[in-house]
């Protein structure tokens, strides 16, 4: 995942007070949001934002996507994983169900 500057929701801590660590990007989305209008026009909408606790423990923000079918309800509990998107759609990374595969 990429590195998120926004600190620890649980202790606060910023910077030097977090170690930077590598994580595998899987983990069960906890809650799901559909975005329908974004302040910045050169992100696309509807986008479907997610809640992920990930497999190592941390819980992180990220795009879900679930192909041009996305659905705005039903994501709580899925199991996730990252992977790149290059189509320039919208984020460079996004969240998509395991049940899809590595290609979906």
């Amino acid at each position: 995942m990429p590195a998120q500057d926004f600190g620890c929701e649980q202790c606060g801590g910023h910077d030097a007070d977090l170690d930077i660590r590598e994580l595998a990007g899987t983990g069960t989305v906890l809650e799901a949001v559909l975005i329908t209008r974004h302040p910045n026009p050169q992100v696309a909408t509807p986008l479907t934002l997610g809640r992920i606790q990930l497999t190592e423990g941390p819980v992180v923000y990220g795009a879900l996507s679930h192909g041009d079918d996305a659905p705005s309800s039903g994501w709580s509990g899925v199991h996730v994983f990252a992977r790149d998107d290059d189509s320039g759609a919208g984020p460079s990374q996004v969240f998509v169900p395991v049940s899809r595969g590595a290609n979906a």
